[in-house]
């Protein structure tokens, strides 16, 4: 009976412990935290040895997101991948620097443009440390030049001289000219 009641009283133990957190002995603590400005926007996170992905879905087309390191530093590539139809703009700000880039909605190819620090009159190209690489990909994950994109991705690709000073967390800000 003694035996049986403990059986008992144990199970009941780890039925609690798992209704209270299902992860209970399978949770790996996420190696970020990410706040969104708006309760609707969701970004995910997809990690392939090196490479960290956020991917951002964004209903109203425009908001923020916080993402903070857990792990001792960043990646060594970092990847932003934006749902979105158009990219009007995007930024991306740590403790010491901003980073800005816009997608032209016409033209073919389409013109990107990327400055720092709010100096719009001075544009950064690929030879810049600091320059944002940004793919607009269709929904099979291919190069396009369709703008609005439906179910494709702006993926911008942001400068390792970025996290050089390892900051503690990064703000990305995105605003697309297809918004709701």
């Amino acid at each position: 009976m003694h035996k049986n009641n403990l059986i008992f009283f144990g199970t009941i133990l780890i039925a609690i412990l798992v209704l209270k957190d299902p992860c209970v002995g399978f949770y790996e603590p996420s190696k970020f935290i990410i706040k969104t400005k708006k309760t609707d926007d969701r970004v995910t996170i997809q990690i392939e040895k090196n490479l960290v992905s956020f991917v951002v879905l964004s209903p109203s087309g425009i908001s923020q997101a916080i993402i903070e390191r857990n792990e001792e530093k960043w990646p060594e590539s970092v990847l932003i991948k934006l749902k979105l139809k158009g990219l009007e703009n995007f930024r991306a700000t740590n403790e010491k620097e901003i980073l800005q880039a816009a997608v032209f909605s016409s033209g073919n190819p389409h013109k990107i443009r990327v400055w720092k620090n709010n100096d719009e009159k001075v544009t950064l190209d690929s030879k810049n440390s600091s320059y944002i690489d940004i793919r607009i990909l269709n929904s099979t994950g291919h190069p396009t030049d369709q703008i609005p994109l439906e179910d494709g991705t702006f993926a911008v690709r942001l400068p390792k001289v970025f996290f050089k000073n390892n900051p503690k967390s990064i703000t990305i800000s995105w605003i697309d000219f297809y918004r709701n």
